[in-house]
């Protein structure tokens, strides 16, 4: 069972390992070169203005690939001897629109990581002053013990106090 999916994963992969086809790009309905492309990448440029880029197996249009349409029709996916088997059909320049949407939601996402990044940073500075607070707090506290003992600031003897204290 092993054997067989790594060979489907291999197959199913193989075009983005292929070589480019000879005489691509071929432009025209001339399929005496066509017919030659097996376990590459070509273009194709019909008479009509139809257009496709992608794998090719025996001279026809099988692997992955992308057909498009000269009315803007663009139809996407994993072909099979010369037919579309699983992808995508869109209609003229919505697939322009779903790039610009999932570029538009790659852009807010970017900005919310942004913000969440800054808000982190601000939540660590908070908490370093805090915790600066808290030292000089504590450190404040034995001074007024070491004042209240009786040691004079400025003295040595003061200075020994407040470190034995907040040791």
């Amino acid at each position: 069972m092993k054997y067989i999916l790594t060979l489907l994963l291999l197959f199913s992969f193989s075009s983005a390992w292929a070589v480019d086809c000879k005489y691509s790009p071929n432009t025209g309905n001339d399929l005496s070169k066509i017919k030659l492309w097996d376990n590459c990448n070509g273009t194709r440029i019909w008479a009509n203005g139809n257009k496709y880029a992608g794998f090719w197996r025996y001279g026809q249009m099988s692997g992955w690939g992308t057909l498009t349409f000269p009315d803007g029709r663009i139809w996407e996916g994993q072909w099979q001897s010369g037919k579309l088997i699983s992808g995508k059909k869109y209609a003229a320049g919505e697939k322009e629109w779903e790039e610009r949407e999932k570029q538009r939601e790659i852009e807010l996402a970017k900005q919310r990581l942004e913000i969440e990044k800054q808000e982190r940073k601000k939540a660590e500075q908070e908490k370093e002053k805090e915790i600066i607070k808290k030292r000089e707090d504590f450190y404040n506290n034995a001074k007024l013990e070491c004042e209240e003992i009786g040691f004079k600031k400025g003295t040595e003897a003061f200075g020994e106090c407040v470190l034995d204290l907040t040791e």
